[in-house]
């Protein structure tokens, strides 16, 4: 069975009309599910505009979290750095105030400890001199090599003579250094 001709070309027309209103509607609904995205029961696809928006708001999220991090990181920082003022403080205060104390208690030592070295030509019992009185210019020193103390004398057991100003020297010393381990081993218990 055939069609008329006229007929035939009615139907190849609304045939035509119908498929390509069908490919219309289809790159229609295409255009629609990738723009806005469709959920149907397990399926779903997720549109242009709706990842564009999640992803606009997940990196306001990350610069967000960013900012609160970097926040805590200088609180964390302007914390630890107070404690190691403070820290630094209280031992520049120990130190100070051990420091009038030690010196007091070397003053107190040289005093109590002050040698004077016996000359050579002093009579036994006689009285001592400090070394210096031999030093270079003195007339029995002349054509010698320079001495820091004076000669031992047999009896003196091996002693050795140290200045005033070693002696506050070692002190001032002895307390930095202290100050020092203190200070490292509060930076230690810190941590």
């Amino acid at each position: 069975m055939t069609l008329p001709p006229l007929l035939a070309r009615i139907v190849a027309r609304v045939g035509l009309t119908g498929l390509l209103l069908a490919i219309a509607i289809f790159i229609a609904a295409f255009q629609s599910v990738q723009l806005g995205g469709m959920r149907i029961g397990p399926i779903a696809v997720e549109g242009w505009r709706p990842k564009a928006m999640r992803l606009a708001q997940e990196m306001k999220d990350v610069a967000a979290a960013q900012d609160e991090a970097s926040a805590r990181a200088r609180a964390e920082h302007a914390r630890a750095e107070t404690a190691y003022r403070q820290l630094a403080q209280r031992i520049d205060d120990n130190a100070d105030d051990q420091t009038s104390q030690a010196m007091a208690a070397a003053d107190r030592y040289i005093a109590a400890h002050r040698v004077r070295a016996k000359t050579a030509d002093c009579p036994p019992g006689g009285t001592f001199t400090p070394a210096s009185d031999r030093g270079a210019g003195h007339a029995e020193a002349a054509g010698r090599s320079p001495q820091l103390d004076a000669p031992s004398e047999p009896d003196d057991g091996g002693m050795v003579v140290v200045s005033a100003a070693d002696v506050r020297i070692c002190t001032s010393n002895t307390l930095r250094a202290e100050a020092a381990r203190d200070w490292a081993i509060s930076l230690e218990a810190m941590h």
